[in-house]
């Protein structure tokens, strides 16, 4: 049942309102964001987390096909880690466990110098760097 909510969100949820001008565009973007962690034990388990992605973004157009694009965002990021506590009766038996969340909140910066390709259907490539800064974690 969670899957198919998150999905539903994924679909139904991404908002991007323009106000267009010819030379730049300024737009609010939300939406759902899954992620996981990775690495050593005891990450090599970990489940995904959904989470929330909002921000403003603002994209300048050199020409009809070059454009500057930087999205300042809210991101909530993490993971779900297997029962790292394990409950146990009085005869060994395990009864439960503690799974935690992990917990990350960024504010994140991509700045991205895009070339659009076509002319009725458009392909965008894009390519930059990505600042983020860590605003809390739980």
């Amino acid at each position: 049942m969670k899957i198919v909510l998150i999905l539903s969100c994924a679909l139904l949820s991404a908002l991007y309102v323009s106000a267009s001008d010819s030379r730049y565009k300024i737009g609010i973007e939300a939406g759902p964001n899954i992620s996981t962690l990775r690495g050593s034990s005891p990450f090599k388990e970990m489940k995904f987390k959904p989470g929330l992605t909002a921000g403003v973004s603002f994209q300048y157009n050199f020409n009809p096909r070059l454009s500057l694009l930087a999205t300042l965002s809210y991101q909530e990021k993490g993971g779900k880690a297997p029962p790292v506590i394990v409950i146990l009766d009085s005869i060994g038996t395990s009864t439960g466990g503690v799974t935690p969340f992990l917990n990350y909140y960024y504010l994140t910066l991509p700045v991205l110098l895009q070339y659009t390709i076509g002319k009725k259907v458009k392909y965008h490539i894009a390519a930059g760097p990505y600042f983020s800064y860590l605003l809390a974690r739980k």
